[in-house]
This record gives C-alpha cells, sequence and structure tokens, in this order.
C-alpha cells in the first residue's frame, strides 16, 4: 500500500499488524515510515521513538528518527545526529545512515568527522555519486585540494557512466529526469 501511495491505508495497515504483534519492529519502523510519507511527522517521531525505546539495538529505528529528526532541522539535528551515530554504532553497513550522517556532520562544520562516515558510505554504494560528492566537499574545506578533485573525478566517471548506460539502452533520458 505504501510502495502504491497510500499512506492513509498504509498506517492502518501497520497499526492493525502491531495491535497483533506489539513487538513487531518491522511493523513499528514501516508505520512510523508511512507516517512521515502521509506528513504526519509528529506521529513518525513518536512512532520512531517508541521503536528505539523497545528495541534499542534496532538500526532501522535509530537511522529513521535521526533522519527525520535533521529533516525537521532546529534543535533537533544535534539529536538526530546522536541517532545516526548509535544507527552505524549497531550496523555499519546502512548506508543512509552512514551517508546522511556524513552530509550532517558537514553542515554542522565538522569536515574531519564526516569524512569517516562518507568514505564508509562511498564503499558501501560506490556506483553512488552522493558520498564522493560530499567527500570533495568536506576535502576542499580542510584544504586537500588534491583529494576533492579525485573524488570529484569519480562523480564525473560515475555520472558518464550512467550517461553511456542510458545510450546503451536507447533512452533519451539524462541521469537526473
Amino acid at each position: 500500500l505504501y510502495s502504491v501511495g497510500d499512506s492513509a491505508a498504509a498506517v492502518k495497515a501497520f497499526r492493525a499488524a502491531l495491535a497483533l504483534k506489539p513487538d513487531d519492529a518491522r511493523a513499528q519502523f514501516f508505520l512510523a515510515t508511512a507516517l512521515e510519507g502521509a506528513g504526519d511527522s509528529d506521529a513518525a517521531l513518536g512512532a520512531y521513538r517508541d521503536l528505539v525505546r523497545r528495541q534499542p539495538q534496532a538500526a532501522q529505528g535509530h537511522l529513521g528518527l535521526g533522519v527525520l529528526m535533521i529533516k525537521r532541522g532546529g534543535v533537533e539535528v544535534e539529536k538526530g545526529i546522536q541517532e545516526l551515530k548509535i544507527a552505524v554504532r549497531i550496523d555499519p553497513t546502512l548506508y543512509e545512515a552512514q551517508v546522511t550522517l556524513g552530509r550532517a556532520l558537514l553542515v554542522r562544520k565538522l569536515p574531519e568527522e564526516s569524512i569517516e562516515h562518507l568514505r564508509r558510505a562511498a564503499e558501501l554504494a560506490p556506483t553512488n555519486p552522493e558520498p564522493h560528492y560530499q567527500l570533495a566537499l568536506a576535502y576542499r574545506r580542510l584544504g586537500l585540494n588534491d583529494k576533492a578533485v579525485e573524488e570529484t573525478a569519480i562523480v564525473k566517471r560515475i555520472h558518464e557512466s550512467r550517461r553511456g548506460e542510458g545510450a546503451q539502452n536507447g533512452s533519451t533520458k539524462r541521469p537526473d529526469q
């Protein structure tokens, strides 16, 4: 239901699933995600908090909570960063946690700290240009221009290879469409 854009029906379905099985971490996570998708960030925040309270080792719960807090901005950003740090400590293979944490640290003017997470994100998703782009920004802020140029070249190669794949498949769309 959620995947076809019916957030309201998805919320009902996940609430029903949780009524039957209250400790189902996946259902709780998907409920929070559906609430967020439906535009109810307060309820989503509550659902993520409930998930991490009930299951503190559920990395996805800390990920969802951290990402939402960062999206909401303001004083919640620092708490969101802490939640993402917990998520990557529990499961260092969570790409979204690594890249979002790296980006948030970079925005907070902590490029040295961001590099560790952005490198890990680049290892987890080597053909995704986002962590390489963010690494280039971090290196520039640290005055490491050679490394910034290397990361920028990687971003360029990724985009060129995607354009090449599109041409081979007969696609005329640009990668950003």
